[in-house]
């Protein structure tokens, strides 16, 4: 009976040690953030986007720009120092795949101004997000 539960033990040790869990490292910002406001930083103009449903969903290392109308875009993402780096934008088609964006005027709706933008983490926490790019700050609220 005791050498059962030995190699009981050591199989589930060995099982155990032999996978890797991938875990996200992104804290209170994974999750579906639902875009309030676009504030311009060279005019101080602002644009309410609330009733333009237009959301990000932050997971891992991507990032899914979506609203009810078009078709989503996932962004890869990276963060460091209180940083987002969004790089290859692709607009989201599992069927005939995910197509690379080359215009960025599909972006723009989104906040988004660039292929390759950077975001500046202003405030986050598990209910408010704002970030900043050089030239936009966009507010949003966890949905």
């Amino acid at each position: 009976m005791k050498s059962w539960f030995v190699v009981l033990l050591i199989v589930c040790l060995a099982v155990l040690s032999a996978c890797d869990i991938d875990t996200s490292k992104n804290g209170d910002l994974d999750g579906y953030w639902r875009l309030e406001q676009i504030d311009s930083l060279a005019n101080h103009q602002t644009v309410p986007c609330a009733d333009r449903h237009i959301f990000w969903s932050f997971q891992h290392d991507l990032v899914e720009l979506s609203n009810l109308h078009d078709n989503n875009i996932i962004y890869r993402l990276k963060e460091a120092n209180q940083v987002l780096h969004l790089d290859d934008p692709c607009m989201f088609d599992r069927t005939d795949g995910d197509a690379l964006i080359t215009d960025v005027e599909i972006l723009r709706p989104y906040g988004v101004n660039s292929l390759q933008e950077q975001f500046r983490i202003i405030t986050l926490d598990s209910e408010t997000l704002v970030i900043e790019s050089f030239m936009l700050r966009l507010y949003f609220r966890k949905y």
